[in-house]
C-alpha cells in the first residue's frame, strides 16, 4: 500500500518549473517502508522519475562563501562536499527503489533557496568534479573547465541520468556523463526543453566542441593533482601547466 506525503518547497519548485516547461507532473506515491521519489512526470514519448526533496543548505553554505572565495577549489572539496555529498546520493537511492518502467530518465533535482547562483555554481562543481585549469599557450582563454580534475559524484551515481540545479528565477540541466543512459536522455523532451533556453552542461559536447578537457573514467592514478596533469598532458598531446 502506497502513502502521499505533504511535500517539501523544493518539490513545488520543481513542479512550477516542470509546469512551466508543458510536462505533465503528477505526485509519486509514496511506498511504506522505503521512500520513493517524489514525481512523475511525462511530454510526449518520454517519461520522467524526479526525486525533487534535497535542498540545498544555504546557510551553511553562504557562511563559508569568504573562506572557499580565498581558498579556491580545495576548499569546496574540503568544506562544501560533505554537506551535499549525501544528499546526491540519497537522491539516486530513492529513485532507484521507485518502481518505473526501464525506459524512465532518472532525475535528481537540487535546488537552492533564494537566488543564489554561487551555492548552485559550487554544486555543479562538485557533481562534475570541475576544475578551471590555466592554458597559457592558449591565447583565446587563460583558463579552460575541466571536468574530473577533482573528485565528480556523478562518477559513482551512474544511475543518476541527470541533475536539475535550480532556484527562484531559474533551473538548468546538467547531464550525467558516467550515466547509463547518455543518448537516451540527449533525445529526450527534457533535455530539448532546456536546450532551448540554453540551459544544458552537457561535459561530453563540451569537450567535443573544445570548450572544455576531461579526465576520463579511465584515470586510475590517485587525484593528488600531479597524476592528472600526466594524464591530460598524454590525453589531450601537450603539456599543461601545473599551477592550480
Amino acid at each position: 500500500m502506497a502513502t502521499q506525503t505533504e511535500h517539501h518547497w523544493t518539490v513545488e519548485q520543481a513542479r512550477e518549473h516542470l509546469e512551466g516547461l508543458g510536462f505533465l507532473v503528477a505526485d509519486q506515491p509514496q511506498g511504506l517502508r522505503r521512500k520513493h521519489a517524489d514525481l512523475r512526470v511525462s511530454c510526449e514519448r518520454n517519461e520522467y522519475v524526479v526525486e525533487a526533496s534535497q535542498r540545498l543548505p544555504n546557510g551553511r553554505w553562504l557562511a563559508l562563501h569568504e573562506a572557499v572565495d580565498g581558498a579556491g577549489y580545495r576548499a569546496i572539496d574540503r568544506e562544501l562536499r560533505p554537506l551535499f555529498a549525501e544528499r546526491i546520493r540519497e537522491s539516486e537511492r530513492q529513485l532507484t527503489s521507485t518502481p518505473a518502467p526501464e525506459a524512465a530518465i532518472r532525475v535528481g533535482w537540487f535546488a537552492a533557496e533564494a537566488d543564489d547562483d554561487y551555492v548552485l555554481a559550487c554544486v555543479e562543481a562538485c557533481l562534475l568534479g570541475t576544475r578551471s585549469v590555466p592554458m597559457p599557450e592558449s591565447a583565446a582563454a587563460a583558463e579552460i573547465d575541466c571536468y574530473g580534475f577533482a573528485y565528480s559524484e556523478l562518477s559513482r551515481c551512474t544511475d543518476l541520468d541527470a541533475a536539475v540545479l535550480s532556484n527562484e528565477s531559474g533551473a538548468r540541466l546538467v547531464l550525467n556523463p558516467y550515466g547509463r543512459a547518455v543518448e537516451h536522455v540527449r533525445r529526450s523532451s527534457l533535455y530539448a526543453a532546456f536546450a532551448a533556453y540554453g540551459a544544458v552542461v552537457d561535459p561530453l559536447r563540451e569537450v567535443e566542441a573544445g570548450r572544455a578537457l576531461m579526465v576520463g573514467p579511465d584515470f586510475v592514478g590517485p587525484r593528488d593533482g600531479r597524476a592528472q596533469w600526466a594524464y591530460l598532458a598524454h590525453k589531450y598531446g601537450r603539456p599543461l601547466a601545473t599551477a592550480c
